[in-house]
């Protein structure tokens, strides 16, 4: 599902330690890779503790495996945030669990709470686990060193921590270079494996959950090929300060119309925001029906930004207006990381829907800005461009700032989740050292769609007018043309038919029920020629 061919690989792996964003910002991806950063740090203990050093965002379990209303418990009280680095001394992975009932007694182990973590050292895909590279290990709540049934293997020289927090657990792991050695898996800057965690929730009657990061499949302990991917990055890259980057592009100057009309923005990486406001997680399922994605530019002009808001239910009517869906966007335009807003910090607020601006905390006005919303299956699009004039920065090349993205959802009886892009606490409305930063880079690092071998990716063609979604969050894929559609075919990224359909005129539709989520390619002939899109499943 993930594999590309060498040359795009080679290509991917050149433009990533080029630039910044992908190896500082482990929440980033890079054509659906997630960014393992090398770190200079190794922790004063392994002891459950969030150090200092851990300072960059954190990924989400936010997958439900086999997931289905019967399968998911209508009342949610388990959720899992995770963070991953490496160094030459091996792979260190800390985790928060919010959790209100901690379970370790069944005999039959993996029904325990407890931490799945999976690796691919060569990312070869394979249908089972058939060479020495692939392995799964399970670290059970409580237990630090191997328990009777083989479980929570740290190695010869690894070390693992609980913490018991008020609303849950922390876990910290350390696995040695060398114990990873024996197993065939090295880690080193540009080194690509397959990746996969996993957390199992036991109220007192069994599993009642299992979240994932990558894929919804319950077959990841017999099938590497279900695993996502995991980049490295390069050796020294992640500093004292943590530094993402906006990418410019001096032809860039896109209709502010919330769509991406000319795919103007797919060159532009894009941001799963994945930190949740005060490590906070509705208890329903309000965080199951919302996951907001960004992508943010910049030229001589102004300051851009592309979302896509996944979202079942969309509020923009309630008095208070910060409880309603929005945008906030804040800035520290000279990154001095101050307690106190001072006359180039601000934030922004924007209101789902709202034509007219909100005016958010600072000094600094945001008069000319143009916004445009527009709402689409399972959610909305959000684009936006300030112009200089409003910036509380120049922007150009080398340019470092303070920059943080919030996006709140409200079902109706007030803020479910707030999710942004860097840090957990929620007074960055007042203290903008809590920031993150950023520095104004001079090209994209992200890829344009991806190679796959037998499939010509072309996503425009004269003469072929086709609409492909580009997120499908149900069981069906609907397409449509102004031609007759001969056939739809969508692929993974392995370049393996996933599903087929024959063209009802203008229509098509397939049914993706089976296929697991993650990026695909949808190739759809019609009479007049064929186009072949990306398209996401997140079901």
């Amino acid at each position: 599902m993930k594999r590309l061919p060498i040359l795009t690989r080679m290509l991917l792996l050149l433009v990533c330690f080029s630039f910044m964003l992908f190896a500082y910002n482990s929440g980033s991806t890079l054509n659906d890779n997630i960014i393992l950063p090398y770190v200079e740090f190794a922790p004063e203990a392994i002891d459950g503790e969030m150090e200092e050093e851990w300072i960059f965002p954190p990924n989400g379990n936010f997958v439900f495996e086999l997931a289905d209303e019967d399968t998911i418990p209508a009342t949610i009280d388990h959720s899992a945030f995770w963070k991953a680095a490496y160094n030459a001394d091996g792979f260190y992975f800390w985790a928060k669990v919010l959790d209100d009932s901690i379970y370790d007694e069944s005999a039959t182990v993996h029904e325990n709470d407890c931490f799945e973590i999976y690796f691919d050292g060569d990312d070869s895909d394979n249908a089972n686990y058939s060479d020495g590279n692939d392995v799964q290990w399970r670290y059970v709540y409580g237990l630090t060193e191997v328990g009777a049934a083989g479980w929570c293997d740290i190695g010869a020289n690894g070390e693992c921590a609980w913490l018991e927090t008020e609303d849950g657990y922390q876990f910290e792991l350390l696995l040695d270079a060398a114990d990873l050695a024996d197993t065939n898996i090295v880690l080193a800057p540009g080194t690509e494996i397959g990746f996969e965690v996993q957390t199992a929730d036991n109220d007192g009657a069994g599993r009642e959950t299992i979240t994932k990061w990558w894929n919804v499949d319950g077959m990841s302990w017999q099938q590497p090929l279900l695993f996502g991917n995991a980049m490295c990055g390069d050796d020294g890259d992640l500093a004292e300060e943590v530094v993402g980057d906006f990418v410019v592009n001096m032809e860039f100057g896109p209709e502010i119309d919330a769509e991406n009309t000319e795919n103007e923005w797919d060159e532009v990486p894009e941001v799963k925001m994945s930190v949740c406001e005060n490590w906070a997680m509705a208890n329903d399922e309000g965080f199951r029906d919302f996951q907001p994605y960004y992508r943010a530019a910049w030229n001589a002009d102004g300051f851009y930004f592309f979302a896509k808001v996944l979202d079942d239910t969309l509020v923009n009517d309630v008095a208070t207006v910060h409880e309603n869906d929005c945008f906030e966007i804040y800035f520290d335009g000279g990154n001095e990381k101050a307690a106190a807003y001072d006359e180039n910090d601000v934030q922004w607020r924007w209101i789902y829907g709202l034509e007219d601006y909100s005016q958010g905390t600072g000094s600094a006005t945001c008069e000319n800005e143009e916004h445009a919303w527009m709402e689409i299956d399972g959610g909305y699009q959000f684009e936006l461009m300030i112009p200089t004039s409003d910036l509380t920065f120049t922007p150009e090349e080398g340019a470092v700032i303070g920059f943080e993205v919030q996006c709140a959802d409200n079902d109706g009886d007030g803020r479910d989740v707030i999710s942004k892009w860097w840090n957990v606490d929620g007074m960055s409305w007042q203290e903008p050292v809590l920031f993150g930063t950023v520095e104004l880079s001079a090209t994209s690092t992200a890829p344009g769609p991806p190679e796959v071998a037998g499939v010509e990716v072309a996503d425009e063609e004269a003469g072929v007018n086709v609409s492909v979604p580009s997120i499908v969050t149900s069981s069906v894929l609907a397409v449509s043309s102004a031609n007759d559609i001969a056939n739809v075919v969508l692929y993974n990224i392995a370049g393996q038919e996933v599903a087929a359909a024959a063209g009802n005129g203008g229509n098509a539709v397939l049914n993706v029920g089976e296929a697991p989520n993650g990026v695909y390619l949808c190739k759809v002939e019609t009479e007049n020629g064929s186009v072949t899109k990306k398209v996401t499943l997140l079901k």
